[in-house]
């Protein structure tokens, strides 16, 4: 007859943990992947606008210089 004591119980239990730290490391990665994706669009949209406005400033600088 075979019994749940010993090493079976704390195989048991080591799996059960293990299992919790991979979905712990999956959520972890998931969340920080999506910060710095974020972080990414961000940065990029900041990139856009600052070039669409020096482009802007350039052409209506030049407009009034030439009146």
């Amino acid at each position: 007859m075979i019994t749940r004591s010993g090493p079976a119980l704390c195989l048991c239990d080591f799996a059960w943990q293990a299992q919790f730290v991979v979905i712990c490391r999956t959520r972890y990665t998931r969340t920080v992947v999506l910060i710095f994706e974020i972080l990414l669009v961000l940065s990029s949209l900041l990139i856009t606008w600052f070039a669409v406005y020096v482009v802007y400033r350039l052409v209506t600088d030049e407009r009034k210089q030439h009146k």
